[in-house]
Order: structure tokens, then C-alpha cells, then sequence
């Protein structure tokens, strides 16, 4: 790290990198699917979007044992935990048939969030970080 980045610098950049990946690649859900699928063809057994997401944090451990003042490999660590967080959801949510219980809470459609839809605001004592749901 050139400079001393603190953890508000952290999610600012990690939000940045998001919206710019997003302008270059687009969405990326279907991107995981596809190297999931990938993953599945190459190694003939099946990959989930949150095992790659899983798979990169630990690229990202991987780096910063190696780079630890690399600040890069802290912003995608808490891009990639974003990710693992998403896709668990689809990852372990019990289908109809494996659970009778109530069904696990998830997003709507409409309630998707987006890297755009998260505000990081810090005032020197508290960090606050709010996603905009469109209410």
C-alpha cells in the first residue's frame, strides 16, 4: 500500500471496483454461472457460483500472504465475501422438497442490490453502510 488506506478507503474502493467491473463485464451472476459451468466441464463434478466465489476469496488470502501491504487484495476480499454472501443464499436454501419448514428469507426480484445501491458513509467515529432499496 503506497499510502495508509483505512477501512472506510477499503469499502469506498471495493464499491468502485464493483461499479467498474460492472460497466465492463455486466452483471455478475451470470459471470459465476458461466465459470461454474466451466469449472463443472473441466473437472467433471459439479461447481456452484458460490464455490467459485468461495475459491477466489482464497485467491485473495492466497495474494496477501505473499503481498500483505498489496491493498488490492483486501478490496476484492471484501468483494468476493459480497459475493459468497449472495450466492449462499441459492447455495443453502433447502429446495420444497428438502425443507417443509418456512422458507428462508431472500431478496425479491425488484430488491436486488446492485454496487451502486450501497452508500458508505463514515464520520470519524462510526462507519455506516446503507443499501437503497428504491424506498
Amino acid at each position: 500500500m503506497g499510502t495508509k488506506m483505512n477501512h472506510t478507503q477499503i469499502l469506498y474502493a471495493a464499491a468502485d471496483t464493483l461499479n467498474q467491473r460492472a460497466e465492463q463485464y455486466g452483471d455478475a451472476d451470470p459471470l459465476f454461472s458461466d465459470v461454474a459451468a466451466l469449472v463443472t466441464i473441466a473437472l467433471g463434478k459439479p461447481f456452484t457460483k458460490y464455490d467459485i466465489s468461495v475459491v477466489m476469496e482464497c485467491m485473495k488470502l492466497a495474494r496477501r500472504k505473499v503481498s500483505p501491504l498489496l491493498e488490492d487484495n483486501y478490496i476484492d476480499q471484501v468483494n468476493y465475501t459480497a459475493f459468497s454472501a449472495q450466492f449462499a443464499v441459492e447455495a443453502f436454501t433447502p429446495t420444497p422438497e428438502e425443507d417443509t419448514a418456512a422458507p428462508a428469507m431472500q431478496l425479491s426480484p425488484k430488491e436486488t442490490l446492485n454496487a451502486q445501491d450501497i452508500d458508505v458513509h463514515f464520520d470519524g467515529v462510526t462507519t455506516i453502510v446503507r443499501a437503497n432499496m428504491g424506498h
